[in-house]
């Protein structure tokens, strides 16, 4: 017994004396782990000098970077030296995995110093290496003292393990105020604390490391343990997401902020384009032929053809306010200020304002600023609402003027003025990616708002609009003078909110003038915490590692008792050895049964328990014998078995939920194709239930034309070739339609042999973009076989792309179009301001349509209609130029033909119409002469007889020379009005074409109830009444109708003479009904008529009569009714 004993002391002793030799090792390789970080901290800040230098192993540093490179190496070295006898000693999983660590890290930075000399490396990438490799090194030297018995608890406890504790509570709670004052001053979280805080989390991170390792030693007491794990779940889980979550709150604002500025810019684009397209129309119209052509009759008074031209810029205003649908005014004033031509649209309609509503416009401010301007120069006004009549209009219509100068031969010739509505969906309201209408404001430059999500605040300026007068001084006085100051930028009020603006010029070449200011708000950056909160739920977490500290020393007192116990207990043992021999062996018989036998025996029975899945059971510890470690070991690993068994299900719950929700389909597929498992995704793909597709095989939904593919696939997986495929294929849903799929598998093996077990695949329906692909491949086609040349430019007009229209009418090929540019088609026909106003156009965003003149490879001449416009991307940059054009050579040649034709056409028709005027004057000379001739053979004469037939013989003269006279100023406004007889021109009319009626037996009745007389042309209507008589006799003829009626009825209604005109001739055919009226449109044959009559009626009536003429069906007949002004 007593040799026993004796073996026992000698192997404590033994015991004691490995662990001292054990200590000073682990000394040894903190002292070299420590020296060496200190060594590579220095050599760290030389490294980043030197990187700074950009310099390399030539600046004057590298020496001692390397004399510091090779001490902290030196100090590694051994630091190795002595690890290599600790792990002889003892073996320890965690020192292990921390060394391995450390390793790879000083791998990194021995490849790093190399790339300091040839200056290849960044100044971010060599401080990131060399201070992971110093945190290693820390890490690794608190490793060494990690306690494995609980005699080394005192040493880490107290050296390791509470210093870092509170290392990390100090800079958790330097975290806490610093994010606290932010959240209280309602503020983004700036740039410098990010920084700061960053810097403190990266020690708090270090400190974490010692704290968590100490949760799986066995040494650790279960309150130690519980203390961990509350420190886990407050400081690493709850706490953690709150402090992103903070993060997450403060840079949302700084997004919006960004994404404000953009879409800022963004509308200024829209802005910018929109006016230019303004700008662009008024140049253009200015330098219009026919605005021109007045302004040359306007500067050398012509009064000739003024009216003329008059009327042609009135029609030409009319149509593009129609065309354009934005201008609601457009007017041409002279160079007194005075309107000469005013065109008004109101959205629906077009109307042209007479002379007399004309208007002086000379005191106006936009008449006395453009009429300053030199060529090309553009007057533009405030943005302001429109006035109609002196007064605002009750649906407001915000305007901006627009003015140029017309000038002819170099000196001015008047102004065109344009009134540019600005509330439209292609301006003020014009919506940007990812933002509406409503969320910006738009102020002038004195702070009046001009778009406002509140509409009430609009158009504070207007003082007769009675409002409250709302600007940005009012809404925002301490930071209105910042926004109005025509810079951009950014403001934070005391609420929080940042106003993001940036000033819009109208005139952008020189940034000054008038502008607008664009305005976004954004809120408040909203924490999901308030200060206070915030303060005590960080208090709470950091109070946890305090509460660590706390048990580390509980622990260590626990551990200084129990030693000391010992202490006593092994003297008294060795007094009382030799008294109490027998007594010791009768207590270690006692001992060994119920400290070693039963103890394994209850072992035994829990184990049992626990192989049958009951995890509750746990061995008592009673001791820190072998039997208690025993003990504690198999109660870890029940712990352990029980907490894998949790994460296995968890896991697996995890995976059924991904497997479910996913937004493709997923199915496990057997070897022999037949469906194991599919998710929800799968069965909405093919339209099956999940019951239905697990009793089918893929080949069964598989296409029969993609099934051999597929087969090729798999069969390449199962020998080996390749680890999984991927194949695009059609599938039979069970409507029987057919849809596209996207199809990845691989092969999951899982057999205990190594062999397959099934395939797991997924799907990814894809049929719309194959469709989308379909329609791409038709839609080159269209372009490749089109009539139309179809080219493509960059923005240098280099070509990229030309179709085959292009090679077949120029000659060139592909190969020698590519890359050139279209000038390989100039001619020198095409006149270069035609050019500049097209590159003008397209560089503008703008299309450009137009006929150019070009040679083809062979020296030939062809025109060509052209229409280019450009290609943008999504950030409405232009990145290239189409064009689409078509050979109009054939069509220039038939419209000269046409031309010359028309003329021709017209030259006869006048001609007619004179001939057809002076038959029956001539007639009634010839019959005059004649009576007169026969009277003098027989001696029948007297003086009063010849003087009679002398005047009659003169007022046919006359009436031959007043109907030459006017039809040589037919379209001549100079003419002068006089008083005359409706009933009398009638009755005139009557009497000339009388002689038709009578020979064509058409009666003819007339009604006459005003009585009134009216101011016109008399001999013009005369030929508007002859022409439409004489086409009655035509259609009498032609038709051959009996019985045969003309009507003439005339009377007053709403201030205008009417004049009806009936007959009883069939009426006007449905399909040319709306045609009579227009010039050239003629239903005789082709040696017949000219289509000229009831044209030159139609303008007679409306433009020097201001009257207005239509043609209709009665009953058996037609009704061509006149309304004449009596002015």
């Amino acid at each position: 017994m007593l040799a026993v004993f004796m073996g026992l002391l000698m192997r404590r002793s033994f015991e004691e004396s490995m662990l001292s030799e054990e200590y000073v090792i682990k000394n040894r390789i903190m002292g070299h782990l420590n020296a060496s970080a200190g060594w590579q901290a220095i050599e760290r800040g030389y490294g980043a000098t030197i990187i700074g230098s950009g310099e390399g192993d030539s600046y004057s540093l590298f020496l001692d970077f390397l004399e510091m490179s090779r001490k902290g190496e030196a100090e590694v070295l051994q630091a190795e030296r002595h690890i290599k006898k600790l792990l002889s000693v003892k073996s320890d999983k965690t020192f292990e995995e921390q060394l391995n660590k450390w390793r790879r890290g000083y791998e990194a930075l021995l490849s790093a110093r190399p790339r300091i000399a040839s200056n290849d490396i960044s100044k971010e990438e060599w401080l990131n290496t060399a201070t992971l490799n110093i945190n290693n090194e820390v890490d690794l030297s608190n490793t060494v003292f990690l306690p494995q018995r609980t005699e080394e608890k005192i040493l880490y406890l107290n050296t390791v393990l509470r210093p870092n504790i509170a290392r990390l509570c100090e800079y958790a709670g330097r975290e806490r105020a610093l994010i606290g004052n932010t959240i209280a001053s309602g503020e983004p979280l700036s740039n410098e604390t990010k920084n700061e805080i960053k810097r403190y989390r990266s020690i708090v991170e270090q400190s974490l490391d010692q704290v968590l390792i100490l949760k799986d030693l066995p040494s650790t007491s279960s309150k130690m343990k519980k203390a961990i794990e509350e420190f886990e779940n407050e400081f690493l889980q709850s706490f953690q997401i709150l402090r992103e979550n903070v993060f997450i709150s403060s840079k949302k604002q700084e997004e919006k902020i960004k994404a404000s500025s953009v879409q800022i810019t963004k509308r200024k684009a829209i802005f910018r384009n929109y006016l230019t397209g303004v700008s662009n129309d008024l140049l253009n119209m200015s330098n219009h032929k026919s605005v021109r052509a007045l302004a040359e009759a306007l500067k050398a008074e012509e009064e000739a053809h003024l009216s003329e031209r008059l009327s042609t810029v009135e029609n030409l205003f009319k149509a593009f306010c129609r065309v354009k649908r934005i201008y609601t005014q457009i007017r041409y004033l002279n160079n007194s200020g005075h309107e000469c031509v005013y065109v008004d649209f109101d959205g629906n309609t077009t109307k042209i304002i007479p002379g007399t509503q004309l208007q002086d416009k000379s005191d106006r401010d936009y008449f006395k600023e453009t009429v300053n301007l030199l060529p090309g120069g553009i007057y533009t006004s405030s943005l302001d609402l429109n006035m109609e009549h002196g007064r605002i209009e009750v649906i407001h219509k915000p305007v901006i003027r627009f003015a140029t100068p017309v000038f002819v031969d170099g000196k001015k010739a008047g102004i065109i003025v344009f009134d540019l509505l600005a509330n439209t969906q292609s301006f003020l309201h014009a919506d940007t990616e990812q933002e509406r209408k409503e969320d910006y404001i738009l102020a002038n430059r004195n702070g009046f708002y001009l778009h406002h999500p509140d509409e009430s605040k609009e158009w504070g300026m207007v003082k007769t609009l009675n409002k409250s007068h709302h600007n940005i001084r009012q809404d925002y006085p301490d930071v209105a003078e910042q926004i109005l100051s025509g810079r951009e930028g950014s403001v934070r009020l005391v609420s929080g909110i940042v106003i993001v603006y940036k000033p819009f010029f109208l005139n952008p070449e020189t940034a000054s003038g008038n502008f607008w200011i664009i305005i976004k708000r954004v809120k408040k950056v909203e924490y999901p915490v308030d200060a206070p909160t915030w303060i005590d739920r960080a208090t709470k977490a950091i109070n946890t590692g305090l509460a660590i500290s706390n048990i580390a020393g509980e622990d260590a007192n626990g551990v200084m008792l129990v030693m000391e116990s010992t202490a006593k207990r092994n003297i008294q043992i060795i007094f009382l050895t030799f008294v109490f021999t027998i007594l010791i062996l009768v207590l270690f018989i006692w001992w060994s049964r119920n400290r070693v036998l039963m103890p394994i025996q209850k072992l035994t029975r829990i184990t049992q328990k626990i192989a049958e899945g009951d995890f509750s059971f746990r061995a008592e510890v009673k001791s820190n014998n072998e039997i208690g470690l025993l003990s504690s070991s198999f109660n870890k690993m029940a712990v352990d078995l029980q907490k894998s068994n949790i994460d296995l299900c968890e896991s697996e719950a995890q995976f059924r939920s991904l497997f479910e929700q996913a937004a493709v389909g997923i199915v496990h597929v057997a070897l022999n194709g037949q469906f194991l498992r599919v998710n929800k995704r799968f069965c909405e793909i093919t339209g099956y239930t999940e019951q239905e597709i697990l009793e089918r095989t893929y080949q069964d939904i598989t296409y029969p034309d993609d099934l051999y593919a597929q087969n090729e696939a798999r069969k390449k997986v199962l020998d080996g070739e390749t680890s999984s495929y991927k194949i695009e294929k059609r599938y039979i849903r069970k409507d029987g339609t057919i849809i596209w799929g996207n199809l990845t598998a691989g092969l999951v093996i899982r057999k205990p042999g190594g062999e397959p077990n099934y395939f797991v695949s997924v799907l990814e329906e894809i049929t719309e973009r194959r469709k989308a692909e379909e329609q791409i491949r038709k839609l080159s086609h269209a372009i490749e076989q089109s009539s139309s040349t179809v080219l493509i430019t960059d923005t240098e007009g280099n070509i990229e792309y030309a179709n085959s229209r292009f090679t077949q009418l120029t000659g060139y090929s592909l190969e020698e179009a590519i890359g050139k540019t279209p000038r390989i088609l100039k001619s020198g026909k095409t006149s270069p301001e035609v050019y500049k106003k097209l590159w003008k156009a397209i560089i503008s965003g703008n299309e450009w349509l137009g006929e150019l003149c070009n040679r083809k490879k062979n020296g030939e001449l062809f025109w060509e209609y052209v229409s280019i416009s450009p290609v943008k991307n999504s950030e409405g940059i232009i990145t290239n130029f189409i064009a689409v054009k078509d050979d109009i050579t054939e069509q220039k040649q038939k419209d000269r033909l046409f031309l010359q034709q028309t003329r021709q056409a017209q030259m006869g028709e006048m001609l007619s119409m004179i001939a057809h005027q002076w038959r029956q004057p001539l007639t009634s000379i010839g019959a005059i002469a004649v009576n007169t001739r026969n009277r003098l053979v027989l001696n029948k004469t007297d003086k009063e007889m010849i003087i009679e037939s002398m005047k009659r013989i003169q007022d046919h003269v006359n009436y031959l020379s007043n109907s030459i006279n006017d039809f040589r100023t037919f379209f001549k406004p100079n003419k002068v009005k006089e008083p005359v007889s409706v009933r009398g021109i009638i009755q005139k009319c009557l009497g000339l074409i009388s002689k038709s009626f009578e020979i064509n037996e058409i009666k003819i009745e007339t009604s006459y109830k005003s009585g009134r007389g009216i101011e016109s042309y008399p001999n013009e209507l005369i030929q508007v009444f002859l022409n439409i008589l004489k086409n009655i006799v035509d259609v009498v003829k032609d038709r051959k109708i009996e019985n045969a009626i003309a009507s003439i009825r005339e009377y007053e209604k709403d201030g205008f003479i009417v004049i009806d005109i009936t007959d009883n001739a069939g009426g006007i055919f449905d399909d040319i009904k709306d045609n009579i009226f227009l010039p050239y449109f003629s239903t005789k044959q082709e040696k017949q008529g000219t289509g000229l009559g009831l044209y030159m009626c139609k303008t007679i009536i409306e433009e020097h009569c201001k009257g207005h003429i239509m043609a209709q069906n009665i009953k058996g007949g037609a009704n061509k009714s006149l309304r004449i002004s009596r002015g």
